[in-house]
C-alpha cells in the first residue's frame, strides 16, 4: 500500500482517465478496499471491467471474484467462469486456482470436477501454493483423478516448502503412519515439528503420538536435505485428512498488490 493512499488515488485517477490499464486496475483495488477513498464495490467493479476488457489478467481474476461473490453486482457464476477462464488461459496461476474452485463448488451451476482437476494441476505446476496443496489432496484421495500417493507427496512437499502448514502436517502424518510410503520417523518428526513451529493446531499432539510409536528408534534428526528448509506460515484450517473441497472462493495466496 502506498505511504499516502489519498495522493496515490489522485494520480491513479489521472492516469486512469488517460486509459492507463495498470492505473485503472489499481484504482479498482482502492475502491474495493476503501483505501484513500470511500469503499465502493460498484466503482471497483467498473474499474476492473475496463482493465479486464483490455486484457489485464489480474483484473480479469478480480472481476471474476466479485462476480462469484456477488460484490457490487448480483452473483453471476457463469460470468465469473468466463473471466476466470480468460485470465487462466493467459497462464495466471491464481485465476487457474479460482476457476478450479468454482468448478468444484457444489453450489455452482458451472460445476465440472474433471475440468477443475485440469486447472488445479496447471495452477499447481505454475507455483500456486494453495493449488499445490489442493492438488496433492485430490491425488492422495483419488478424487476426480487416479490416486497417486508419490505424486501427492511431491505436491504436498512443494506447498510445505513454500510455507503451507497443512501440507507440512499431512506430510508428517503420512510418514508417521506409512500411508502409501514406507514409514519414516525422521521425516515424520521433521515435518510435524515444522508444522508446529508454523502454528498448526494439531502438530503437537501428533508429535506426542509419534514419540509413543517410535520411542526406541527416536533420533531427533531431520531427514537428509531438510534441515534448513526455513519454513513458516500462519495456521490454516486443519481437517482430519486432506480436504478435497475448500469452501468458497478466496483471494490469491500472495498478498494483494497495487501493482497488478
Amino acid at each position: 500500500m502506498p505511504d499516502d493512499p489519498q495522493a496515490a488515488r489522485v494520480w491513479f485517477e489521472k492516469a486512469a482517465a488517460r486509459n492507463d490499464i495498470r492505473a485503472t486496475a489499481s484504482l479498482g483495488y482502492l475502491y474495493r478496499e476503501g483505501i484513500g477513498i470511500a469503499q465502493n464495490d460498484e466503482k471497483a467493479r467498473t474499474c476492473f471491467e475496463k482493465a479486464a476488457s483490455a486484457g489485464d489478467a489480474w483484473s480479469q481474476d478480480q472481476l471474476a471474484l466479485m462476480l462469484a461473490q456477488g460484490r457490487g453486482t448480483p452473483a453471476d457464476p457463469a460470468g465469473a467462469k468466463t473471466w476466470f477462464e480468460k485470465a487462466a488461459k493467459q497462464g495466471y496461476a491464481p485465476a487457474q486456482y479460482h476457476l478450479a474452485l468454482l468448478l468444484l463448488s457444489p453450489r455452482s451451476p458451472e460445476k465440472n470436477p474433471d475440468e477443475a482437476a485440469t486447472w488445479l494441476k496447471r495452477s499447481a505446476d505454475s507455483g500456486h501454493i494453495d493449488a499445490s496443496h489442493f492438488y496433492g489432496s485430490i491425488l492422495y484421495l483419488g478424487v476426480n483423478v487416479a490416486q497417486d500417493i508419490p505424486r501427492a507427496i511431491h505436491y504436498f512437499t512443494v506447498a510445505a516448502r513454500a510455507g503451507h502448514a497443512e501440507s507440512m502436517f499431512l506430510l508428517g502424518t503420512i510418514y508417521a503412519k506409512g500411508n502409501g510410503v514406507a514409514r519414516n520417523g525422521d521425516r515424520a518428526r521433521f515435518w510435524l515439528e515444522t508444522a508446529k513451529q508454523a502454528g498448526h493446531a494439531d502438530a503437537a499432539r501428533a508429535l506426542a503420538k509419534l514419540d509413543e510409536m517410535t520411542a526406541p528408534e527416536k533420533t531427533g534428526k531431520p531427514a537428509a536435505g531438510e534441515k534448513n528448509a526455513g519454513l513458516s506460515q500462519a495456521p490454516v484450517e486443519t481437517p482430519a485428512g486432506p480436504k478435497p473441497f475448500p469452501s468458497g472462493l478466496h483471494q490469491p495466496h500472495r498478498p494483494m498488490s497495487l501493482n497488478p
